[in-house]
């Protein structure tokens, strides 16, 4: 169907082409001045019909990327053990993985959460590699869990512009030494029930067991 002389695309058309061109974005051996990637992303700004649906589709497909690429890393089972038998190319992986996912996170926390909501695998994952990852490492873990959260409220309260708002219906309120939180359908569920029924397990593992703890 045309409309002004543009190609209207129904709702499956449009969101496979977003992810074939949010892919080809996410793709790392793209340079980022490659005249393909300059077209793919004018051609999705223009399909994605928003800003908000094209960096969703961005964040998706990044997200996705990385996932893959650290998957596929000889990253060990968890443990005490896990620097000394990991090969330094699966703790620069890992290293790289969850910074990139953190910066995707803080900036768009709502992509992050409709990520981890699709594979409810990824936070147990790497909350269980916390205590034996070097601190900057724990930090992104830290950050990743309060993005999952819907009421985390990162575009505002966590970047200085004030707390009380909300993200997809979430909230998250401070009274005393106590939090509320309120969880929509947005995902979320999964940080929430990390730290609902896990956070002391976690926190003793934490303080105990990581690297710059046992160094203090």
């Amino acid at each position: 169907k045309a409309a002004a002389g543009h190609l209207a695309l129904d709702d499956a058309s449009s969101a496979a082409w977003c992810s074939l061109l949010a892919g080809v974005l996410a793709n790392p051996r793209r340079a980022k001045s490659s005249p393909v990637r300059r077209a793919a992303r004018k051609l999705l700004l223009v399909v994605a019909g928003s800003r908000e649906h094209y960096h969703a589709a961005r964040d998706a497909a990044a997200l996705t990327s990385v996932y893959t690429r650290l998957s596929a890393a000889a990253v060990p089972r968890p443990g005490p053990w896990l620097l000394d038998r990991a090969p330094y190319a699966a703790v620069l992986a890992l290293s790289s993985a969850l910074s990139a996912c953190a910066e995707i996170a803080a900036g768009r926390p709502k992509n992050w959460r409709a990520f981890t909501a699709g594979r409810p695998d990824i936070l147990p994952g790497i909350v269980r590699l916390t205590p034996w990852v070097p601190e900057a490492m724990q930090l992104d873990v830290i950050r990743l869990l309060t993005y999952a959260m819907l009421g985390s409220d990162a575009e505002s309260s966590l970047s200085g512009g004030g707390g009380g708002g909300t993200s997809g219906g979430g909230k998250l309120r401070h009274r005393g030494s106590t939090s509320e939180v309120s969880v929509g359908t947005e995902g979320g569920g999964g940080a929430l029930k990390i730290v609902a029924s896990g956070f002391g397990r976690f926190a003793r593992a934490f303080l105990v067991s990581s690297p710059s703890a046992a160094a203090a």
